[in-house]
């Protein structure tokens, strides 16, 4: 069973929505990272893990998507001993979320994302604090 058989429905908001991004040349895998880390910041090894995806292709990935100003990396630099967290861009973050928002047919898929919209900032402000304390 491949890793995007177990997508549940707000996985494919989420897809539905990072799709376009596919034209801008973003890769399938990229896509999938980014799908992975846009509630949970995390580690590149939890994303590799998560995503069944070997540990270097996942690193190349994730480091193509910080070039390109789609994932923030924490700390920026790697230093020895010290996790990277990855995650989107709240800059980023907002423009995807508002175009899931706004792309989407239905008060009742609306009120979804607005409900996501606000469960993703929580939840996002919270690993930014704990990464904070942790640096």
């Amino acid at each position: 069973m491949s890793s995007m058989e177990n997508i549940d429905e707000k996985d494919n908001t989420i897809l539905y929505v990072l799709m376009p991004l596919l034209k801008k040349g973003l890769s399938n895998n990229e896509i999938r990272i980014m799908t992975f880390v846009f509630e949970n910041p995390c580690s590149i090894n939890q994303i590799s893990k998560g995503l069944n995806m070997d540990y270097k292709n996942t690193h190349r990935y994730v480091q193509n998507l910080h070039q390109l100003g789609w994932l923030n990396l924490n700390p920026p630099k790697s230093k020895p001993g010290l996790k990277i967290t990855v995650s989107i861009p709240k800059d980023k973050l907002k423009i995807l979320l508002e175009k899931m928002k706004n792309d989407l047919l239905g008060e009742k898929l609306k009120t979804k994302v607005d409900n996501l919209i606000e469960s993703t900032w929580k939840k996002i402000e919270k690993e930014i604090k704990k990464d904070e304390k942790e640096n």
